[in-house]
């Protein structure tokens, strides 16, 4: 490049700066922009983290093996009502928020945006997995549940979820068990026959003992008995707070029936205890 040419490039700059009124601005405003920048870059990446988190915790807190229900039953009606529509609202909101911010980074510009988005939702998916450890999705659930009468109206509870014996879904504590079935005493205090077959499978920590509570996935028959397809350990409060009939069934009781399984070798022990019921 000759001095001609440099001295015509210097002289359409500075026109071009003189036309539209340029002046140079202080270093502060640079920096203040900056730092509002990454603060909007995390403030919006922690919202996606808790809208994620509070998406996630309706499927969770029903059974956190919730993806072995089965494909046909992960997209059944029970299954759908559990999405909580705002959190998917928010979440489609703060992600896309989150890419574009620091797409506008200084050197954000360099990176492929599929890669930045990338990057970012695995960082989102980090987040969500912290609040989860953390017990923040529980714990802000129970008070939009307590504050916000209308909260509640986006998503069932999981007593509610294991109280749908029509559909297939049952939680409660067993009252008795015989060979190929037990009795159970369900959330609203109703007592259900399970039918337990050799391809009924048994989840880990799951005891078919008396007065143990468990969580069951299966299909109703006529006789309003239930087949059982799935057989997972625990159950949700049950409705109104009722406690299972059968004598001697107190929560010392509960509590040291539940150190002695707690130590048990589940997978094993499932099949063994499945083979003597059957």
């Amino acid at each position: 490049m000759n001095d001609i040419q440099s001295a015509t490039i210097a002289g359409k700059i500075l026109g071009k700066i003189k036309k539209e009124d340029i002046h140079p601005e202080a270093s502060w405003k640079f920096i203040l922009r900056k730092t509002a920048l990454w603060i909007g870059i995390s403030v919006s990446g922690v919202l996606a983290a808790f809208s994620l988190s509070m998406l996630l915790f309706p499927f969770i807190s029903v059974e956190p093996n919730f993806l072995t229900f089965g494909i046909g039953r992960l997209f059944s009606s029970p299954v759908i009502r559990l999405i909580p529509i705002p959190w998917i609202v928010f979440l489609l909101i703060f992600v896309p928020l989150v890419v574009i911010e620091f797409h506008n980074t200084r050197h954000g510009y360099r990176y492929r945006i599929a890669m930045v988005a990338s990057g970012l939702i695995l960082m989102i998916a980090i987040g969500a997995s912290a609040f989860k450890l953390l017990g923040v999705d529980g714990f802000f659930d129970q008070k939009f549940r307590d504050s916000i009468p209308a909260y509640g109206q986006f998503s069932e509870t999981p007593t509610d979820f294991w109280s749908q014996e029509r559909e297939g879904y049952l939680a409660g504590t067993i009252l008795s068990s015989e060979p190929g079935s037990f009795t159970l005493q369900d959330l609203d205090g109703d007592t259900v026959n399970i039918q337990v077959e050799r391809d009924t499978v048994l989840y880990p920590n799951v005891n078919l003992e008396q007065a143990s509570e468990v969580k069951i996935v299966g299909t109703m028959n006529e006789d309003r008995s239930l087949k059982a397809e799935k057989i997972y350990h625990g159950a949700p409060k049950p409705h109104h707070g009722k406690e299972p009939e059968g004598g001697d069934w107190d929560d010392t009781a509960r509590t040291k029936k539940q150190d002695e399984w707690k130590f048990r070798d589940s997978n094993a022990e499932n099949e063994n205890r499945k083979d003597r019921l059957l």
